[in-house]
């Protein structure tokens, strides 16, 4: 039950005495009527009109009007309290209403009290209560009440216990408004205001602002349903599925439509420079489940299908990369990349270059566009044909090509020298058996025994061409410097044509420009190399041998175009003028799937839309554009009139972003940190510093890279080149050392010794906080002991060299080590304690050095010893699944 609104009224106020004939009628629901009311009322202030009630006493008799269906139905009921139940449309509050408003009669009230209270204090505290008191006079008082002392001094402090609990009060207020407001600024870099309100107060949102939907977005975008609705049921701010559904039912990505990226893409472009405008547009398949698949948002059925083209559109410069476009079954072709482009330069981007791998369909686009080794390399752009388009191919899948053609069949150098699998096999035999090597990453059976799969992996490819192997070969296989000279150029070609960072220690990997004459220098000898080696026993040259003749002369035509139009001092970044960010989204798209590694073609379509949502989101752009913007697409028969402007610009080069691409290879496990980091620094000048397009794995399932165009004749002729090979590979190694020596013929250092002096090395560099005196950086070093060659050898400068001091105790630390764990059938002991108990032995027997330094070589020691057990494990385990394999085919 209410109680009536005007002012001083007692009606319907359960303290006060309540006059039955009395009758509440609610504030109507129209709001024009509900106004006048509440004004007549003297009540502006009132905050919920519709749950509140003015009482009969305030309408005159002319506001009712007789209820007849009320009467008839209760005959027994009181005829006046009858007409008071129904009142006018037009009846107003008029009577009994005060002439002051509500705030000012309480405002008034209280000043009022305050004031009698104030004086009946004073006058209480004035008088004098020495005398006699005088008999009290019968009848009412008309003064104030007379107070003792006493009670005077009561009232005095209890007023003054309620001033302190009243400041104290506001200081809690003020302390509680300060640490909201800090909590707000905490939260300000995590939620919008909007959020931050809603934590703060409980006040839900409605409707959300447009900051918190976006904010929404990007986190829905990286996590599956049931995860964001977890945030949102243990009371994180985020707005309904079906509130993020309404505002992206704008953002629609369909198959073969460009439209929405084209949108974001303006979006994005609106008032960047001409440099930042630079683009690159990557394309590649990846293969889908060739089923039939319903897609519910289109109510449509769609496949079966094999691939998906993908398209992706990254800056040459800057840091911004997108989706562009994605159809199923459909390969690029001359039509479609030029639409492609004309679709990328209408919303502001400039076309600078397209990189593809060497797939079948992507060679048969290099033929439409008259891409040729000994011809043109670029395209002219269909916008502006006065600007060129320099075609690539995808340098990691060319250094897998080469590896997989010289474990295959075997590569002629124009010298003579041989680089095939059995020059590889003795490099690798150096180390075989020894927990110390120089080459620690290499093994057999992931480098050398390459199937299926596996042959799509890049990292080993380029671990197996490196310099760290030309290096060994060098050393070990005197007789091979052909070889490892060939082996020491794919990898500083590799480093050019994959640089990633301005600030690279490795000068070759930080970009072309108009100073990089070392750079091109290594790019013209490896085009000598290739254009004149010979693969098998082919005379012609092979789709990735061309592959390279291309990339290099587009690298060459792309960095003399950016700096004549940028300016003298701009560089090109060549780790970006390849396909990472293509590989990386198949990943990703992958990912979403858990272990389904080939959607459906619902599926991709799927994922492709939510992995385009979270680019456009980590762009900072908005996906709920106007409908304005959808006018961009072009088609293959209108092309714009007007070219993009390519006004020159300066600038000081790109600038090096964070990959957010995951690596493309699913490399081995390691064992553990520490020798992954041992490892790592061990190639840290071959490849320590890779970018990520290093580790990438294809897993695509691509359709066949490499092949003859002369397959009729060829196929008749299979057996007999069959024949030629291995009795060329015989003449060849005829006069190779069969075993390959552990020891340096120049120092007289074993391997095994060379690389244990490396690991002390890398306990040195870990340990150089604690202990400085270990070792020292190579560029440094001075006189040190002969084992540190090697280190030497394959440092820039940067790996450290261990003291003489620090390798004798190294050397006897390794000796306690074997006899600790001599015991065990793997030199390993399986008991409790195996790294504590081992320190504290080595802490008593080599007082001089830091425990924390002792324990770091036991933990590197024993997990060397590890990895050394699994090589072997893995080696035994393969060949009883080869056995098996023969025993079942045989049978």
């Amino acid at each position: 039950m209410g109680y009536c609104l005007v002012p001083e009224c007692t009606s319907g106020n359960r303290r006060k005495e309540q006059d039955s004939n009395v009758i509440l009628h609610r504030i109507p629901r129209d709001a024009e009527r509900a106004v006048k009311w509440v004004q007549a009322c003297k009540r502006e202030n009132l905050l919920n009109p519709q749950k509140s009630f003015v009482c009969s006493k305030h309408f005159t008799s002319d506001d009712y009007e007789r209820d007849l269906q009320f009467e008839l139905l209760h005959p027994d009921v009181d005829p006046i309290q009858n007409m008071k139940r129904k009142l006018k449309l037009s009846a107003v509050p008029s009577k009994e209403i005060p002439k002051t408003p509500a705030s000012t009669l309480r405002q008034s009230g209280t000043l009022a009290q305050k004031r009698r209270r104030e004086e009946a204090i004073d006058q209480a505290l004035s008088e004098d209560y020495s005398a006699e008191p005088e008999s009290p006079v019968p009848g009412p008082s008309s003064g104030p009440p007379v107070i003792s002392p006493e009670e005077a001094m009561a009232l005095q402090r209890k007023i003054e216990e309620l001033e302190k609990a009243l400041k104290l009060q506001s200081e809690e207020a003020r302390n509680k408004a300060g640490e909201a407001e800090n909590y707000r600024t905490k939260l300000q870099g995590i939620f919008t205001d909007q959020q931050i309100d809603f934590l703060l107060h409980d006040n839900r949102p409605c409707p959300w602002d447009e900051e918190s939907v976006l904010r929404a977005l990007d986190i829905r975008t990286r996590l599956s349903i049931k995860q964001y609705e977890y945030l949102r049921n243990i009371g994180f701010p985020l707005p309904g599925r079906s509130t993020l559904q309404s505002w992206m039912k704008n953002f629609v990505v369909k198959p073969g439509d460009a439209t929405c990226a084209t949108r974001m893409l303006t979006q994005l472009l609106d008032g960047k420079p001409d440099m930042d405008r630079a683009c690159i547009l990557m394309f590649d398949e990846m293969k889908v489940s060739g089923i039939v698949s319903y897609d519910n948002t289109a109510d449509q059925v769609m496949g079966p299908n094999a691939y998906m083209q993908q398209v992706i559109v990254r800056s040459l410069f800057g840091k911004w990369r997108l989706p562009l476009y994605y159809d199923f079954d459909a390969p690029m072709t001359k039509d479609l990349l030029e639409e492609l482009i004309i679709m990328v330069e209408a919303g502001g981007g400039n076309v600078v270059a397209a990189v593809s791998d060497l797939g079948g369909s992507n060679r048969g686009l290099w033929t439409e566009l008259e891409i040729d080794c000994d011809g043109a390399t670029h395209l002219p752009n269909p916008v502006d044909p006065s600007r060129k388009i320099w075609v690539f191919a995808d340098t990691p899948h060319l250094l897998k090509l080469l590896r997989n053609h010289v474990l295959d069949d075997g590569i002629t150098l124009p010298n003579g020298g041989l680089v095939d699998k059995e020059l590889l096999a003795q490099v690798l035999a150096i180390d075989e058996g020894r927990d110390y090597r120089i080459l620690p990453k290499l093994n057999v059976d992931t480098h050398l025994e390459v199937h299926g799969q596996a042959r799509q992996k890049v990292r080993p490819a380029a671990q197996l061409l490196s310099r760290s192997t030309a290096k060994a070969i060098e050393r070990f296989i005197p007789q091979e410097k052909a070889a490892a000279d060939f082996i020491r150029l794919c990898n500083d070609g590799f480093d050019v044509l994959n640089g990633q960072s301005p600030c690279d220690s490795n000068r070759l990997r930080r970009g072309l420009g108009s100073a990089s004459a070392e750079a091109f220098q290594v790019l013209t000898d490896l085009e000598t190399a290739i254009r004149n080696m010979t693969v098998g026993q082919r005379s012609s040259l092979m789709p990735f041998q061309k592959g390279f003749l291309v990339t290099i002369r587009s690298m060459r035509g792309l960095v003399a175009d950016m700096v004549d139009r940028l300016g003298p001092s701009t560089y090109v970044l060549t780790g970006r003028v390849n396909q990472d960010a293509v590989e990386s989204f198949f990943g990703m798209v992958r990912g979403k799937g858990g272990a389904n590694f080939n959607p459906s073609p619902s599926e991709a379509k799927s994922r492709v839309r939510n992995l385009m949502l979270m680019h456009v989101m980590k762009l900072g752009l908005n996906p709920k554009v106007s409908r304005q913007a959808r006018g961009l697409k072009a088609s293959r028969q209108t092309r714009p009139a007007a070219a993009v402007g390519d006004e020159e610009g300066s600038g000081d080069g790109a600038i090096d972003d964070t990959d957010f691409a995951e690596e493309r290879s699913v490399e081995e496990d390691q064992v553990s940190a520490d020798l992954s980091d041992m490892q790592s620094l061990f190639v840290e000048d071959n490849q320590g510093s890779k970018s990520r397009s290093e580790a990438r794995s294809s897993e695509r399932g691509e359709r066949s890279t490499e092949g003859d165009d002369d397959s009729a004749d060829l196929s008749d002729m299979q057996s007999l080149f069959v024949e030629v090979k291995h009795h060329y590979k015989s003449r060849s190694a005829s006069n190779r050392v069969t075993t390959p020596s552990r020891v340096d013929p120049q120092t007289g250092v074993s391997a095994e010794m060379y690389g244990m002096a490396h690991a002390a090395g890398y306990v040195a560099a870990k340990c150089r906080k604690v202990d400085p005196n270990l070792g020292v950086p190579s560029a440094f070093a001075e006189e040190v002991p002969v084992e540190t060659m090697w280190t030497r050898l394959i440092s820039r400068g940067g790996l450290n060299v261990p003291t003489a001091r620090w390798m004798s105790a190294f050397r006897q630390m390794e000796a306690t080590f074997c006899r600790h764990h001599h015991m065990e059938p793997d030199r390993l002991s399986r008991r409790p304690g195996v790294i504590g108990s081992l320190t504290r032995l080595l802490c008593a027997e080599q007082p001089d050095f830091d425990p924390r330094v002792i324990r770091r070589f036991v933990r590197l020691r024993t997990f060397i010893r590890m990895a050394c057990i699994n090589r072997e494990l893995r080696r035994e385990a393969m060949e009883k699944r080869e056995a098996r394999k023969k025993k079942q085919f045989s049978g």
